[in-house]
């Protein structure tokens, strides 16, 4: 008898230890890092309602992008590494094209491919973001985020230079 009451009592607290492991419905899935970074990185700014509901849009193909990267096999292990390499190289006074060949030595082509998705769908959810903000907006934000969103903002209306010798053209033959 007592067995028995011993085997009741464990078959007990079995199932409800196991019960708690199950996934909790009603839950709204989270996030990924890189989107609540940019969530963050905006705290200081009241968006107005088309600003929410275009920030959400933009969030949300940003994290389909970022879960399609992780079945294909992107992990956090592989975030950091990448990482540690580029502060590494950052420390030791590499920039521009010598910074991403101490990066990018000893990925694979897969890895490689992945990270340049990756930078691109992060480079294009902070452009969209950066296009949806007024200069008022912009000026409210820290100034390391003020800058990278400001730059973002110009690369979409034909910044880093390009039209200049156009324009140059332009105004000689206009004089």
């Amino acid at each position: 008898m007592k067995h028995l009451l011993a085997l009741i009592l464990v078959t007990i607290f079995a199932t409800a230890s196991f019960a708690d492991d199950a996934p909790q419905k009603g839950k709204k899935a989270k996030s990924p890092w890189q989107a609540m970074r940019l969530k963050k990185s905006l705290k200081p700014v009241t968006l107005t309602a088309e600003q929410e509901t275009g920030f959400a849009e933009a969030i949300e193909k940003y994290s389909a992008t970022i879960a399609e990267l992780e079945s294909k096999g992107l992990t956090k292990d592989k975030l950091k590494a990448r990482g540690t390499k580029r502060k590494e190289a950052r420390e030791s006074g590499l920039k521009g094209k010598e910074l991403l060949a101490h990066i990018e030595e000893g990925l694979s082509e897969e890895d490689l491919e992945m990270f340049k998705e990756l930078d691109q769908a992060t480079k294009t959810a902070e452009q969209t973001v950066a296009k949806m903000l007024t200069e008022e907006q912009l000026s409210s934000l820290p100034e390391k985020v003020q800058k990278r969103m400001n730059m973002l903002k110009k690369q979409g209306k034909g910044g880093k230079g390009k039209g200049k010798k156009k324009k140059k053209k332009e105004e000689a033959a206009a004089e």
